[in-house]
């Protein structure tokens, strides 16, 4: 089982945790789940707080409860709301009914040609993509995923009839200033992820509605597509200026928790490790698996 889908990367210490299954086997089964739980986890939603507060309750109680995708189908969160007042004002200026958009979007957009309606038509495609996940996905992305080399990039059969219109947008690069990078520099090392600089489809195509920077996301992208292709804030979407994440203070003192739990730091007066409950083999080796994949994830 290859428990760290969600991590970019492994070290010697997950290969350790793997030793740790290995000793542990074979695994009961609400054991199985909740490191599933764990492996399901992306650091960069908005309720990845919430995730991993389900998790450790997860361990500590011996049932796994609800976590990612635990919702009934058909039931919608409330930021949903926000993902389709979005859709309701791109459509409104994408039908030229000017008076009724509000100004922060006729402000980044600028005024409009062709090139800029079909851009702004695939935002909102994007955005409604996820209003109803998943039965309302059917948003085809701009770039092939981790694509290097753009200049080379094939552009998509569902985009071919406006070939012209697809590449303007991925040669369209915009730069991210020094200034708004994380504490570390940029981060984020993989394939087109590694410089600062963007192409607008790569921005389009990562504008994730439940990223939790998606209110400040969305206008940095109408802002690029108006022309301003030097960002005025950080664009932090996936593990590109992940360290921005809110989340991040919080994890950091939680991870030393959990790698405490069954050390020789072990608190009982620790709400964490109170939470735990009693030390088992089991428990220890759940609680370094979510302490490591947080640490892989946010780069702490």
């Amino acid at each position: 089982m290859n428990w760290w889908k969600n991590c970019s990367s492994t070290d010697v210490e997950t290969e350790e945790l793997d030793e740790m299954e290995s000793v542990l086997a074979p695994l009961p089964k609400h054991v199985q789940d909740t490191r599933a739980l764990i492996s399901d986890i992306e650091c960069c939603h908005h309720k990845a707080e919430r995730w991993v507060d389900l998790i450790v309750e997860a361990i500590g109680s011996g049932k796994p409860g609800g976590s990612r995708g635990s919702r009934t189908r058909g039931q919608r969160h409330p930021k949903e709301a926000i993902w389709s007042s979005v859709c309701n004002e791109l459509n409104k200026w994408l039908a030229g009914r000017i008076d009724e958009v509000r100004p922060i979007v006729l402000d980044a957009l600028g005024a409009r040609n062709n090139v800029k309606a079909w851009q702004v038509r695939r935002v909102e495609h994007r955005v409604r993509s996820h209003v109803g996940w998943p039965e309302a996905d059917d948003y085809v992305f701009l770039v092939e995923p981790m694509t290097e080399d753009l200049s080379s990039a094939v552009c998509p059969d569902a985009y071919r009839v406006d070939e012209d219109y697809w590449r303007k947008t991925v040669n369209k690069i915009l730069n991210e200033p020094t200034a708004n990078l994380d504490e570390g520099g940029y981060i984020a090392r993989e394939g087109y992820l590694v410089s600062a600089n963007m192409s607008l489809a790569v921005a389009i195509d990562m504008l994730w509605p439940c990223n939790w920077n998606f209110e400040q996301n969305i206008i940095t992208v109408l802002e690029a597509i108006g022309g301003q292709l030097v960002l005025a804030r950080p664009y932090a979407a996936c593990a590109r200026n992940i360290r921005r994440a809110p989340i991040r203070p919080k994890m950091v003192e939680l991870c030393h928790s959990l790698d405490a739990y069954g050390n020789d730091e072990f608190d009982e007066e620790s709400a964490i490790h109170q939470r735990l409950g009693s030390v088992s083999p089991a428990k220890k080796w759940l609680s370094r698996s979510l302490a490591k994949t947080i640490r892989l994830q946010l780069y702490i």
